[in-house]
């Protein structure tokens, strides 16, 4: 039994990399639920998408405490690791939706095309920016954990790509701007990064997930999608969309 107000078993809260990841999890799980337009959305959340959620979180957990994670590649293959954190952005995925987020979004192969955007700089990125150039664009969050083990390759990969025909941009869907410039400054992030807002909303879709990813071909096509972290090498691989 627990006195908390959603469900964590004991067990998961022994030991310091248990509880982090616990902790982790619930300020996700506080965001996703702030982000319910009405208490019952909230209730509706903590009743059903937090317990999905959260299994699919515990179960990823538990199986990579098992071995270290390079052990654990070598052993069961890359492949089973991909899997489970796409498992977990699934998860995520849920209760967004639990929390009212329409069934349609942007998928591969619709087209879009993207407005102009303020930056946390206050530069303005004009939606001149994105023509005749392959996109990517991802969603992302400072108290996001996911988000925490993604950003630092999507900085690798807009460095990476500077003078290409690629551009990079990243919505914050935190609460207050300062919590993203903040975030930003600590890690020595430089890519391009804005607030979430309605017109960028318009154009994508509701999101699903945190992290979540496009890209954009050069004719507004959407080539890829990815909803949960990706793996260091598939982000730097991100590079080979460069003009296509």
């Amino acid at each position: 039994m627990t006195s908390l107000k959603y469900p964590i078993r004991a067990a998961d809260l022994s030991g310091p990399s248990q509880r982090s990841r616990v902790q982790g999890w619930r300020r996700g799980a506080r965001g996703l639920a702030s982000g319910a337009e009405t208490p019952a959305a909230r209730t509706a959340f903590w009743r059903v998408g937090a317990p999905l959620t959260l299994s699919s979180v515990r179960a990823a957990v538990d199986v990579c405490a098992a071995l270290p994670a390079r052990q654990m590649a070598r052993r069961a293959g890359i492949a089973v690791l991909r899997r489970m954190r796409a498992g977990v952005g699934v998860a995520l995925a849920v209760g967004a939706t639990v929390l009212g987020t329409p069934v349609h979004a942007l998928e591969v192969g619709d087209t879009v095309t993207l407005p102009s955007l303020t930056l946390l700089d206050g530069k303005t990125l004009p939606a001149s920016a994105f023509k005749d150039r392959t996109v990517i664009v991802e969603y992302w969050a400072s108290w996001c954990p996911f988000c925490a083990q993604q950003n630092p390759h999507l900085q690798k990969l807009y460095e990476a790509t500077r003078g290409k025909p690629i551009q990079i941009v990243t919505l914050s869907i935190d609460k207050k701007p300062q919590e993203a410039v903040d975030y930003l400054k600590a890690h020595g992030y430089t890519f391009p990064a804005g607030m979430e807002n309605d017109a960028w909303q318009a154009a994508l879709g509701k999101r699903r997930g945190l992290p979540e990813l496009y890209v954009i071909g050069r004719n507004g096509k959407v080539l890829r999608k990815e909803v949960g972290e990706m793996f260091g090498e598939d982000v730097a691989a991100l590079a080979d969309y460069a003009g296509k």
